[in-house]
């Protein structure tokens, strides 16, 4: 498919030039959803959403993790601290 604008007397006017479907490259029919034309012989091309497929590829991969990781593992001891043991972790020198 190839296409080109040209500037008319009422506005800019794109024509079209339409190629059968096994002359089309593998990567140009992919990326096509829907080609229709309508009764008054207007097309309309509709591509693939190209974000919509970028963000399912980035989920699969993991880059978009909404989840909150908490790596920090708190242990509490059933006895008391000692004034000693209390010195040494908060006192410092």
């Amino acid at each position: 498919m190839t296409w080109s604008c040209e500037e008319g007397e009422d506005g800019q006017r794109v024509k079209i030039l339409l190629v059968s479907r096994d002359k089309l490259d593998e990567d140009t029919a992919a990326a096509i959803s829907v080609l229709s034309q309508s009764s008054t012989g207007a097309l309309r091309i509709k591509m693939h959403n190209k974000l919509q497929a970028l963000v399912a590829l980035g989920k699969h991969l993991g880059l978009f993790d909404d989840k909150v990781k908490v790596e920090a593992v708190y242990g509490i001891s059933e006895e008391p601290m000692s004034a000693e043991e209390w010195k040494k972790q908060f006192a410092g020198n």
